[in-house]
């Protein structure tokens, strides 16, 4: 079990990295571990969990290479609801408000175990998909900055909300937004 958030006194970029999906299990498969049930704390949540839950249904991707597989050997990941996480602290002699309060000042981890185990039971569908991607590199003319690059990239983790057309790049854009979406 994990939760989420840093300290306050731990700068934001450096928390940021250690609460990546790749840091985390990196220390929890070291311990042992075979899947992630993570904490959201309340005092660090952004997003309402009504917004949270629905990435429950969004599809997920991956690329399809071992060595990009940050998870290797993790059997389940789950996301609990902050309104229900007491019950995961019955008899475990802490509450749910008193681990959230620690999470804000806490300087370093802490580990116990816990009175519980988890059984649970998971649909996984694996559809193969190909997505093209493009790398070019366009000199600059300023003989001072022409060693340096900027680098535009954007997420792989979502299906995205383009779809191709027919037009041709000559008249229009070689792509059309779908209906509602921003253009």
């Amino acid at each position: 079990m994990i939760f989420s958030g840093s300290p306050a006194d731990i700068p934001g970029p450096l928390a940021s990295h250690y609460q990546t999906l790749l840091e985390r299990w990196k220390v929890l498969r070291e311990a042992g571990a075979i899947g992630i049930v993570s904490l959201i704390n309340p005092a660090s949540m952004d997003i309402p969990w009504s917004r949270i839950s629905l990435n429950r249904t969004h599809p997920t991707m991956d690329l399809d290479y071992p060595e990009f597989n940050e998870t290797a050997g993790a059997q389940l990941a789950v996301t609990i609801n902050p309104a229900s996480a007491e019950k995961l602290f019955a008899g475990s002699g802490h509450t749910f408000a008193e681990i959230a309060e620690l999470g804000k000042t806490a300087s370093r981890s802490r580990t116990s175990p816990w009175p519980f185990s988890l059984e649970a039971k998971t649909k996984v569908e694996i559809h193969k998909v190909e997505s093209a991607n493009l790398v070019a590199k366009l000199p600059g003319s300023d003989p001072t900055l022409k060693d340096e690059y900027v680098v535009l990239s954007a997420h792989i983790d979502h299906v995205g909300i383009v779809r191709p057309s027919t037009a041709t790049a000559s008249t229009t854009a070689p792509w059309t937004t779908a209906p509602g979406a921003p253009s």
